[in-house]
């Protein structure tokens, strides 16, 4: 069992809107039952701190679901996989992002 972490990418200047949703689907890679989601503040690498940016992250499978607790210009945070199992998958790395956001006209 090991660690394994990632930044959310998000290179747009648009507002990432509160319950906007980022789904990650790791190819053909399953973490495992005890695999476990921690959200920490970084910019450039993960800390100590964790972060109110998330209000849920999912891991199942080969998917990894993360929701915005709030809206954010940027990204700075990290999902931390904590009890991850030895990369056995293969593939590529997909993701996307839905917001959900109200504005104001």
């Amino acid at each position: 069992m090991g660690r394994f972490y990632f930044k959310p990418a998000f290179k747009s200047t648009a507002t990432i809107w509160l319950g906007s949703i980022f789904e990650y689907t790791f190819g053909t890679h399953a973490f495992g039952a005890e695999a476990s989601c921690q959200i920490v503040h970084g910019t450039t690498g993960p800390t100590g701190t964790l972060s109110g940016a998330v209000s849920t992250c999912v891991i199942s499978s080969s998917k990894i679901i993360i929701t915005m607790a709030k809206a954010a210009t940027s990204i700075d945070f990290f999902v931390v996989i904590n009890r991850a199992s030895k990369w056995v998958g293969g593939g590529e790395v997909s993701g996307t992002v839905s917001s959900y956001g109200m504005l104001d006209i």
